[in-house]
């Protein structure tokens, strides 16, 4: 009984396996696939008018009569058709590089199809032979410990996909408070070509629309920050504990300050809070790095335990 399920299994051991590659064969034929239809479009226009270009040569327009004039019609007319043929073989030649496209693309969805319920019937085999096998009293201490730890790197792999995913949403928002910054510091510095308190007024509100763009996205910022040092604490990251973003920088300086020191005053606080917002994306870059390495170390750490664990669970 325990042995009946062996010959399908392994008959869908090396299968299942392939299904990554599978994934990513079909992530390739779907990337040029717009692409392709781009091509068919744009040959599909000049086709058109290559079309008509000769039509309306063969029915007498004025190019047509002003070469009936020189003599050189039937040369033109030539041409303009030697131009239809090669606009339809480019056309035609990209219809069928597109429906290659498309048929592989359906091939590939339909063996993705046939792995993924491979793969449903292999976990359900390896899952039926695993309990039977503990039913029959044999000492089951090395299945055992191999399932912990599966269960501790699945953990630490949901973890770090939690991290990762969390910190590039901040990094995101980050990128779009630096961008608001480095047009505040364009045009705080504009402000101070003319000499104290000599700016434009579109200078001004150039500098203020963007600053004022800045405290509208720092709070964002700084909510991102206080759930990414919570997901910290758990990382395991050595001489990482907690990201320090002082929020009220961005505030700046009070205007009166600038009234008294000119317009300088506010560049130089700009120019400062823009340096510690890219050292901080920095930081928060470098911590992702660390996510990613970790979790494709983890991830073929898991891959190697399971391909292991299911051997054994075969070979019992």
């Amino acid at each position: 009984m325990i042995y009946e399920h062996n010959d399908r299994l392994k008959e869908l051991r090396y299968k299942v396996y392939t299904i990554d590659e599978v994934r990513e064969a079909l992530a390739s034929a779907k990337e040029k696939l717009f692409p392709a239809e781009e091509n068919v479009r744009i040959l599909s226009n000049l086709r058109d008018k290559e079309r008509s270009d000769v039509e309306s040569y063969e029915g007498g327009n004025i190019s047509s009569f002003f070469h009936s004039l020189v003599g050189r019609k039937e040369e033109k007319l030539e041409k303009e058709r030697e131009e239809m043929y090669d606009a339809e073989s480019r056309y035609n030649m990209a219809v069928y590089e597109l429906n290659n496209i498309e048929i592989n693309i359906s091939r590939k969805e339909e063996e993705l199809r046939e792995l993924l319920m491979m793969t449903e019937e292999y976990n359900t085999l390896i899952s039926d032979k695993r309990r039977m096998l503990g039913s029959t009293g044999r000492d089951m201490g090395e299945f055992i410990l191999m399932e912990e730890n599966m269960k501790i790197l699945s953990s630490r792999m949901e973890y770090l996909a939690d991290l990762i995913s969390h910190t590039e949403t901040t990094l995101s928002v980050t990128d779009e408070l630096l961008k608001n910054m480095d047009e505040a510091e364009y045009w705080a510095e504009r402000c101070t070509r003319g000499g104290k308190n000599k700016a434009t007024w579109s200078e001004i509100d150039g500098r203020d629309t963007a600053t004022n763009a800045v405290y509208e996205i720092a709070p964002k910022v700084g909510e991102m920050v206080g759930i990414l040092n919570e997901k910290l604490v758990d990382s395991g990251f050595e001489g990482v504990t907690e990201i320090e973003l002082d929020m009220e920088m961005y505030s700046f300086k009070d205007p009166a300050w600038e009234l008294f020191y000119g317009h300088r005053s506010l560049l130089w606080d700009i120019q400062a809070v823009n340096e510690t917002t890219r050292n901080f994306r920095s930081t928060v870059s470098a911590i992702l790095d660390r996510a990613k390495t970790e979790l494709a170390e983890k991830t073929a750490e898991y891959t190697d335990l399971k391909m292991k664990y299911e051997d054994m669970v075969i070979d019992a």
